[in-house]
């Protein structure tokens, strides 16, 4: 999995679905970073984001969920 990223640093491409933090742990998740804002599944606005990082690639199969490492 990809390491945090400071939004000081750098933001995710517009309509780009992440990862995100606010630094407090009240709003972790799946957010879209969509017209410069940050919105949840809900599609509130989310503020104080202070790093992200991209989703994982999803399986190829749904054999590859249920190998066991």
């Amino acid at each position: 999995m990809s390491e945090w990223i400071d939004v000081k640093v750098r933001l995710p491409k517009l309509d780009e679905r992440v990862l995100a933090w606010d630094g407090e742990g009240s709003n972790i998740g799946f957010l879209l970073y969509e017209d410069a804002e940050w919105r949840d599944i809900r599609y509130y606005e989310i503020e104080n984001v202070s790093h992200w990082m991209p989703l994982p690639e999803p399986p190829k199969s749904e054999s590859d969920c249920n190998k066991e490492k």
